[in-house]
């Protein structure tokens, strides 16, 4: 059997577990309680299983809640699935999926996998399950707040009302997992995955990349609430000569699950709405399509597909009459939402089941670099690694960056070019924003969050900077700050702090 076949393989297995743990799996104790976790299947079983499970939570309902809030996309008028989102009206209820996933199926096998992988001496499982466990709390903390860490997953020492720790413990406990991953990592050793990992299949050299970038992400995401942390951290990394995800052909060091279009297989927003009838519910928004034409970005052709008559035309999010567009609406295009235009109208596409989720993106590695460096918290140039982050976007759009193309003219135009951007860090998140369009819808809600930028400019005209065009959406509700705990840790977790408003900020939010 050759590579691509034990890969397919092992990533259908995998897929079926993930989703036979996931339905029958308790929910009363769900983040410590794993009644039918496997006794002794082999490692190489279940780190398909816990990177599929962090998929499936980063790209359905986050991708799609993120989607909506960074302003990418809105709730077709004609339908309804995601009105709770585009309305800011969302239940406890939201996010209970992504819950389970990242607790339940995510950190009970990661656990797992730490345990047996000291007890067999197979340092590369355990530093790859380390790592991802890291960021898996981040995305929980981030999307949360302040949540089970430092007990979570302990229901064998009898633990089964893990306390909530502070979000600022949770990050220094991140820290410490990312490190702790590292200095497990053996790139000499042939002891490590191979086709089990949907993610770099065994490469450890990349796995020491994702580590250290996601090392830049959480100091970065510190800028605003403990900056002398994050730039000791950042010049660590420096000193240390640490190596970040890089561009290269094929996109081989971008951390992505690649999924088949095998029923069952695909895409995890796209097999949400197969399960749906096909529902066309995502559509462009009208902030994106209007910022992408006002800054003569190409990508737009890339992110969306035109209407007939090949305009562009989005709706304002949390709009709830019928838009005047003669009943059509650009969608979001095949790379980021599956759709294609059919008899003149959005269709769900078959042929786009393959998406992938991307966990870390090489264009957001250069320009967390940038920023970075920007702070003077590294050394390097600034400028270029912002321009890079865009060009290698385009690249990864398959959209061509030599001379004459319309990327040389792009980063010449006074929106752009880094030279006479007046705050170089908002342009740098601008650029981050535009190309993680659909592609990391739930990071860019987050560094959203962050700098402020997306609430900030709510209800600009295209005359303030060129840049987003955002009504304010559902009356004068402010941009949803994090996710709300679901009703499993109201009912079950005799620890439960209280659940928080939609509007309360995380720790580290500007």
């Amino acid at each position: 059997m050759n590579l691509n076949k034990q890969i397919k393989y092992i990533w259908l297995v995998a897929f079926a577990s993930v989703l036979t743990f996931t339905s029958c799996k308790k929910e009363f104790f769900d983040i410590n309680d794993s009644p039918n976790s496997p006794k002794e299947l082999q490692l190489s079983e279940i780190l398909p299983t816990v990177q599929l499970a962090i998929g499936q939570a980063l790209g359905n309902d986050l991708k799609a809640a993120g989607g909506i809030w960074s302003q990418y996309w809105t709730q077709n008028t004609g339908a309804s699935r995601y009105r709770i989102y585009d309305l800011y009206n969302i239940s406890n209820e939201s996010q209970r999926a992504a819950w389970l996933l990242l607790y339940n199926d995510a950190l009970t096998d990661l656990n797992y996998i730490i345990k047996k992988g000291n007890e067999k001496s197979i340092p590369n499982y355990v530093a790859i399950a380390t790592i991802l466990k890291a960021y898996n709390f981040q995305v929980l903390t981030d999307a949360y707040g302040d949540i089970p860490f430092s007990e979570a997953g302990k229901a064998e020492e009898g633990i089964y009302s893990p306390k909530y720790d502070s979000q600022k413990d949770v990050y220094d406990g991140i820290i410490r997992l990312l490190k702790e991953g590292i200095s497990k990592i053996d790139e000499a050793s042939d002891l490590h995955p191979v086709f089990d990992d949907l993610i770099y299949q065994g490469n450890m050299h990349l796995w020491r990349k994702f580590a250290n970038t996601t090392l830049l992400k959480v100091y970065l995401r510190l800028s605003n609430v403990d900056p002398g942390k994050a730039q000791a951290g950042i010049a660590a990394l420096q000193a240390e000569s640490a190596k970040f995800i890089d561009y290269v052909a094929q996109n081989k060091e971008i951390a992505k699950i690649d999924y088949t279009a095998t029923g069952g297989n695909s895409n995890p927003l796209y097999s949400s709405f197969v399960g749906m009838g096909k529902v066309k519910n995502l559509v462009a928004s009208a902030s994106a399509v209007n910022a992408f034409t006002a800054y003569g970005d190409t990508r737009l052709a890339k992110f969306y597909l035109p209407i007939p008559g090949g305009a562009f035309l989005g709706i304002p999010n949390g709009y709830l009459g019928q838009p005047n567009t003669g009943g059509f609406v650009t969608p979001p295009k095949a790379l980021s939402y599956p759709a294609n235009i059919t008899g003149g109208r959005p269709e769900i596409s078959a042929a786009t089941a393959t998406a992938p989720v991307v966990f870390i993106s090489d264009f957001e590695s250069y320009f967390l670099q940038a920023e970075a460096v920007e702070r003077g918290w590294m050394t390097g140039n600034a400028k270029k690694l912002y321009e890079d982050g865009i060009s290698i976007n385009y690249l990864f759009l398959d959209l061509p960056i030599g001379n004459g193309s319309p990327y040389e003219a792009y980063i010449a135009t006074p929106e752009v070019s880094y030279d006479l951007q007046a705050d170089k860090f908002k342009a740098i998140y601008f650029q981050k924003w535009f190309a993680m369009c659909g592609i990391q819808n739930f990071e860019a809600w987050t560094e959203g969050r962050r700098t402020g930028y997306i609430a900030d400019n709510m209800g600009a005209t295209l005359a303030d900077n060129k840049f987003f065009t955002l009504s304010l959406t559902a009356g004068a509700n402010p941009l949803p700050a994090r996710m709300l705990y679901p009703n499993s840790e109201v009912t079950a977790n005799g620890k439960f702090p209280g659940q928080q408003l939609l509007s309360t900020k995380v720790w580290w939010a500007k």
